[in-house]
């Protein structure tokens, strides 16, 4: 019962203290709960659905030809293999809402009998009944277009078949869910028709193949074959290994347009989640740790305003033992009463965000909460925060009864160190000065706060002039070398005359070719960055390719493969394999990092030279003609030509992703500083009672005291907020670059600008003025009769 008075009396007393930690520990609560939920959620759904849909062990996108006919079989009768499972489809450009694909759309024919796939209703948010069959001339996509192309139901999508007008018109029927390829960061788009159409299209490129603008080819779900028998340890299976022994004894290689494993493409699907997910993540920890400061602040200040009443409580026959239990149990409660509700309410900011990613994932990601996890790592924290306050409340073992009683301890704020010169046009500014210096232990966690807020925000803001509103970083990040428009001759059109025609709106002042076909690297396929001018990789350490037997490799392959710079690897396409020196490593995300470069004359030792496969890439002195160009070139030359930006659709959807992602974070900061400003203010207020009543006796008005008390959060704020910033400088590259490797992208670099420098500044300054300047309206309430009351 004594324990249920004293926590009574504490409530009604520091009731802004109670509510301010629930206040915070609500909001790390519903942090930690919806991003350890997206990410277990996210990552068990796609494993799921790709086992559900047959994705097998390894998947091989094919193309065939009248020789190929026997591949599937000769896979098959592999020991290390179980079974192969094959889907026919045809590759083909397409046309969406006037938009052009920068990569080739793959028709499937559609088959009630495999249930591999599921469909949304109409407003593609919740799942509806498979169709029993799709019409003539009907298309089903995945919702990753609505982001992409803006793509609704009843719009038509235009596959390029062949020339002399061949195409084939779809009309969207509706929305189904690819776990394969449905995110908007995979480039490839599958699409479901019925089999006559799908016929249709293959007789086309059968009948005509010399003026097919497609291709026919089949997707093999490869499974590994668990037997003792197999070339394949049980122990030590890895798609890589079973990926090595196909190609050594078939001639996958030779017909295959890319392989990606069960866990690769799983990451494919992820990426965004994986990116923001660790973003949020750190910023989880901050938070955190934010806390944690303010818990500390709160304790000692709360000790300091009972310091009489705990000297009582003392000399009544309360134990040390007892006081401190109380104030953990105090906290203790706060923390429960944030963290519980907190944690049952993510759910729904679970499912909103499913929701609103749908259309750049692709799909519909079940929104329960992750209760071991959330459970394990909301426990952990609650552990910390109430070892962290039993330590605190330390203190109390050194209150002397006697000493307490009679007043003798250091009372912050009555003691004027600091002369105040009344002068009119400094005169806030000094007043909030004096009473920093006066007490500048009560401040030091509004400045540590104000360090690591404004941190984050730099390092989130560098994350965004990064990506730039163009989407510039993540291109440079994902392509081998830089351009500003890529042309690829489809049929046979003279580059003599694309050139003149890309000169008349800019002058052009660098030009080179790059192609991209599959190699077995180490008998592992690969995607292979061909160029003709190597100076342009991005690279990292060591040297570009500059001779015909070397390659630059990612930092991802260097790693899988345990080769350095100097080391080799057999880079082959087919039978014509050659060992190539390691010369640099580069950047390049493509294939999740999982690709290698070389020049033109050392594919050219293992490859086959086609026209078909080479981009030629400009450089322009006018880049805002950019669009004009590839507008007039598709008008004049058609489907002859494929040109393209350096951008891809998607990229539009995560700068959005990005700038609300930023949005959120700021809102987040802004309660989080408006609570430690409540919890700090308020008993900076109580404690200076009696120096406001002497500042009013001696004509300071309440507007005065009001100003300069903001003043001070302002001064602290901007103290602690450039050093964030500075802190940001060498924090943010090595930070950011370890999360989106996930992504492919090891070699983050970050600059300051506005937006990563100015910005952070401005607003948490400005938050922590704007709260405090709210808080101190209780200075109306004080009058001089504070100067005769004792306290």
């Amino acid at each position: 019962m004594m324990y249920y008075m004293l926590l009574r009396a504490n409530l009604k007393k520091h009731a802004d203290a109670f509510i301010s930690v629930l206040i915070l520990t609500c909001i790390i609560s519903l942090s930690v709960s919806t991003v350890l939920s997206v990410w277990r959620n996210s990552r068990q759904y796609v494993r799921d659905e790709l086992n559900r849909a047959g994705y097998g062990d390894i998947t091989a996108w094919i193309s065939k030809d009248d020789t190929a006919g026997n591949l599937e079989k000769s896979i098959a009768s592999l020991d290390a293999v179980e079974k192969v499972a094959a889907q026919d489809i045809v590759y083909a450009s397409y046309i969406l809402n006037g938009s052009e694909s920068d990569s080739e759309g793959q028709l499937i024919a559609y088959s009630t009998d495999e249930m591999r796939y599921r469909f949304f209703d109409g407003s593609a948010a919740e799942y509806a009944e498979s169709p029993d069959e799709i019409n003539d001339g009907e298309v089903y996509v995945s919702p990753s277009l609505v982001s992409t192309f803006g793509a609704g139901i009843g719009d038509e999508v235009v596959f390029q078949i062949a020339r002399n007008g061949a195409n084939k018109v779809f009309t969207i029927k509706g929305f189904y869910e690819d776990p394969f390829m449905g995110s908007a960061m995979i480039g490839m788009k599958s699409f479901l028709i019925n089999r006559t159409d799908y016929n249709a299209c293959a007789e086309i490129i059968a009948r005509d193949s010399f003026n097919a603008l497609s291709k026919t080819g089949a997707m093999f779900h490869i499974y590994a074959a668990h037997s003792s028998s197999t070339h394949i340890s049980d122990a030590h299976r890895t798609a890589a290994e079973l990926n090595s022994v196909i190609n050594s004894q078939t001639d996958l290689n030779r017909y295959a347009e890319f392989v990606y494993s069960f866990d690769t493409i799983a990451g494919f699907m992820l990426i965004l989640h994986n990116a923001f997910c660790g973003i949020v993540a750190v910023f989880c920890a901050i938070l955190v740790f934010v806390t944690v400061i303010v818990l500390g602040h709160n304790i000692g200040a709360a000790i300091d305003s009972d310091f009489t009443d705990m000297g009582i409580l003392k000399t009544a026959g309360f134990t040390c033992f007892d006081l401190r239990f109380v104030q953990t149990l105090f906290y203790a409660a706060a923390i429960l009463a944030g963290m519980i509700p907190s944690s049952i309410c993510a759910a729904t900011i679970v499912r909103f965000v499913h929701r609103a990613t749908l259309t750049s994932t692709g799909i519909l990601i079940p929104s329960h909460i992750a209760v071991p996890e959330c459970t394990a790592v909301l426990v952990s924290v609650f552990i910390l925060f109430i070892i962290f306050t039993a330590v605190k409340t330390r203190r109390i073992s050194h209150i002397s009864p006697v000493n307490a009683i009679n007043g003798q301890r250091e009372k912050y704020g009555s003691k004027l160190r600091v002369p105040i010169t009344v002068a009119e046009n400094s005169l806030n500014l000094r007043l909030a000065l004096r009473q920093i210096l006066t007490g500048k232990q009560k401040y030091i966690s509004a400045l540590i706060i104000a360090v690591v807020l404004s941190l984050f925000a730099s390092l989130v803001g560098r994350i965004q002039t990064w990506l730039g509103s163009d989407g510039r970083g993540m291109m440079e990040a994902f392509n081998p070398a830089d351009h500003d428009l890529g042309v690829q001759p489809i049929g046979d059109v003279p580059m003599e005359d694309i050139e003149a025609m890309i000169k008349e709106y800019s002058g052009v002042y660098g030009v080179h070719e790059l192609a991209m076909p599959n190699a077995a690297v180490n008998g592992i396929d690969c995607e292979v960055n061909v160029i003709t001018a190597p100076e342009l990789f991005h690279i990292i350490q060591g040297r570009t390719c500059e001779r015909e037997n070397e390659i630059v490799v990612t930092e991802m392959i260097a790693a899988d493969m345990g080769v350095q710079i100097g080391g080799t690897l057999n880079v082959g396409i087919g039978n014509r394999i050659k060992t190539f020196t390691v010369s640099g490593i580069y950047q390049c995300a493509n294939n999740m990092g999982k690709n290698i470069g070389m020049t033109r004359d050392g594919y050219l030792q293992i490859g086959f030279d086609n026209p078909r496969i080479w981009c030629r890439h400009y450089f322009l002195t006018d880049k805002s003609q950019k669009s004009a160009i590839v507008n007039r070139l598709t008008e004049v030359f058609g489907h002859s030509v494929h040109v393209h930006e350096n951008t891809w659709p998607g990229l539009y959807g995560i700068i959005s992703a990005m700038n609300a992602l930023t949005v959120f974070m700021y809102i987040l900061v802004f309660i989080f500083i408006l609570a430690v400003t409540v919890m700090t203010g308020n008993k900076l207020l109580e404690y200076e009672q009696k120096d406001f009543g002497i500042y009013k006796a001696v004509g300071f008005t309440v507007k005065k005291l009001r100003t300069s008390f903001a003043l001070r959060f302002t001064v602290i704020a901007s103290a602690g907020s450039a050093v964030g910033i500075i802190l940001a400088s060498f924090i943010t590259d090595p930070l950011v670059s370890s999360i989106m490797k996930c992504a492919g992208i090891s070699n983050f670099s970050s600059e300051l600008s506005v937006v990563s420098g100015l910005l952070p500044f401005a607003a948490v300054t400005g938050a922590f003025t704007l709260a405090a300047y709210t808080v101190s309206v209780k200075i109306k309430k004080t009058d001089m009769s504070v100067l005769i009351a004792g306290r």
